[in-house]
């Protein structure tokens, strides 16, 4: 019996004694706010979409972003172009915004530099009337890309339009070529252009 319960003893402590411990697990890094200060090129493509027939128009043009300061909570601000080219008018204004944790962008300020920006009516010679507005530009971005898009709703001619427009960056990358604009149906008349991304965004 004494042996017995001698061997138990050892057992016990040999399971509750001062045996090696796993190292305990490294800690997960603490999520961070991207910085996307910078230069950024690349493109916007502004599109309409008929959706009762399926029809739609696209215009891309060249386009940029630069980012010149962003606070510790992710708030930024910087300027954006459009350039030149047969469908599109060069222009450029300001942004303004947040990025968060993650990358996602809210761009809240977005104005034009032009001081008489055309309306949706002269751009589409009366055609059309916006009915909704650009209420913000959403997106993301990681210091090495900026991407955000918008949407508004105009009324044309009696039909519904819906129009999107996206500006697609990398940083310190000039793309080279612009996508083929698309006519994919009847020419609504609408000629895309950073003034009317100005108004669209009151």
């Amino acid at each position: 019996m004494k042996s017995r319960a001698a061997i138990l003893a050892v057992l016990v402590a040999g399971c509750g004694g001062d045996s090696p411990t796993e190292p305990a697990p490294a800690p997960n890094p603490t999520p961070t706010i991207p910085n996307i200060v910078g230069t950024y090129s690349g493109t916007w493509t502004n599109r309409a979409n008929v959706p009762s027939t399926g029809e739609s128009l696209q215009v891309v043009c060249p386009g940029g972003a630069a980012i010149s300061s962003q606070g510790a909570n992710g708030t930024f601000t910087g300027t954006w172009t459009q350039g030149s080219s047969p469908d599109c008018t060069a222009d450029s204004g300001t942004l303004g915004g947040t990025v968060q944790v993650g990358g996602a962008v809210g761009v809240t300020q977005f104005a034009s530099s032009n001081p008489n920006p055309s309306s949706i009516e002269d751009l589409t010679d009366g055609q059309c009337t916006l009915t909704q507005g650009i209420g913000a530009f959403t997106g993301t971005a990681n210091g090495s890309l900026f991407e955000v898009a918008g949407t508004a709703i105009a009324q044309c001619l009696g039909i519904q339009v819906n129009l999107t427009f996206t500006l697609s960056t990398t940083k310190g990358v000039a793309r080279v070529g612009i996508p083929e604009n698309r006519n994919d149906g009847r020419n609504f008349g609408l000629r895309f252009g950073p003034t009317l991304q100005k108004e669209i965004s009151r």
